[in-house]
């Protein structure tokens, strides 16, 4: 279910929320310049799980729009598993968790080390309302399953969420 996800969110050129297609979906020039490569270095550890060691060190030139579409997919799928395969909660949780660790490094990274990338991420109106979209949507999906707040990676995206609002209303851009 996952890998269907990401591959109906390519066949649209769209990340899939809901029946909806979004974009910018993974278009590079769409996303910050910051690769897995790039921002590994600044990843606290509590960051570098297993997320880290079998995603962002196998796909190096992956960017945050990468990321969003992994979070995405677990976004979508955790809500099933927990209902329909409780057994297999724990791997997806820590797998939805792990890419959310992931983001928090991103968006730091950005903010204190790429400024002006963080403000045009920040400004760029697709980009920023499928970031917030995705992201906000994987942390229902940790709630609906039961993971406490506390548990869920937010410091770091819920500063950028509310400085992008206050800055520029959000909206979402829908390809179809």
């Amino acid at each position: 279910m996952h890998e269907i996800i990401h591959l109906d969110s390519l066949r649209h050129q769209g990340f899939l929320v809901e029946g909806s297609y979004y974009e910018p979906y993974l278009r590079a020039q769409a996303w910050p310049g910051l690769t897995n490569r790039k921002v590994a270095p600044h990843l606290l550890p509590h960051e570098r799980g297993t997320v880290f060691d079998l995603y962002v060190r196998n796909t190096s030139e992956n960017h945050l729009g990468n990321i969003a579409d992994e979070i995405n997919a677990y976004g979508h799928v955790l809500p099933f598993i927990c209902k329909h395969e409780p057994t297999s909660t724990g791997k997806q949780v820590r797998s939805l968790i792990g890419f959310l660790h992931i983001v928090e490094g991103y968006l730091r990274t950005l903010r204190t080390v790429m400024p002006g990338e963080y403000q045009n991420l920040a400004a760029h109106r697709e980009t920023r309302g499928a970031l917030i979209l995705i992201i906000e949507r994987g942390w229902a999906a940790l709630r609906e399953c039961g993971v406490s707040d506390a548990a869920i990676p937010a410091h770091e995206a819920s500063q950028f969420i509310t400085k992008a609002r206050l800055a520029v209303p959000t909206s979402h851009s829908q390809t179809r």
